[in-house]
């Protein structure tokens, strides 16, 4: 959700946090706008298996089974030219992150890089144990999330009236939602 102060500055915030982080504090009252989704075109893919890791293999290379890819725009840590991709793979569980490049990436670094062929399709890369960790051995061990179909317009505003999927996220007990907002 995002925040606004008296003076009109926002902040992004998630029901239920507690604590502040560091920054400028915002001036009370504040208006929790909890009416601001965000929307991209496509589908999500959930657990789709792309393989077996193999310890002894170098830059192991894996390729998604729908396409496009879906980026967001994203001026974070792990934007890459203002973008992100949606795209999240687990390996025996745990979270392995994308990277620009495995150029001078630590050893043991948890990562990947993907690139698009000819035909949209996305590739998945690992390390060589130089440039960013081996995968560990496994059957059905690197497992994917992602969205997809991101090549469509985008629809113009107002016409998108219903949600396909339940947000996981719901109101605190008492919280206000506004007119339009988030309703279960």
């Amino acid at each position: 959700m995002l925040i606004k102060d008296a003076t009109g500055k926002g902040k992004l915030g998630r029901l239920g946090q507690t604590g502040t982080d560091e920054g400028e504090e915002l001036v009370p009252p504040l208006e929790a706008l909890l009416h601001l989704l965000p929307i991209s075109r496509g589908r999500t893919v959930e657990g789709e298996v792309l393989g077996s890791g193999n310890s002894i293999l170098i830059q192991q290379e894996f390729v998604l089974q729908r396409s496009p890819l879906t980026y967001l725009a994203d001026t974070g840590p792990r934007s890459v030219d203002g973008y992100r991709s949606t795209l999240r793979i687990r390996v025996d569980g745990i979270e392995w992150h994308e990277v620009p490049s495995l150029h001078g990436v630590p050893s043991d670094a948890r990562v990947f890089v993907t690139r698009e062929d000819d035909e949209q399709k996305t590739h998945v890369r690992f390390g060589d144990g130089e440039n960013g960790a081996r995968l560990p051995t496994g059957t059905d061990n690197v497992v994917a999330q992602y969205r997809y179909g991101s090549g469509a317009a985008v629809p113009p505003v107002g016409t998108l009236t219903s949600i396909l999927t339940d947000s996981p996220v719901r109101p605190a007990l008492g919280a206000h939602v506004r007119p339009g907002g988030l309703r279960r």
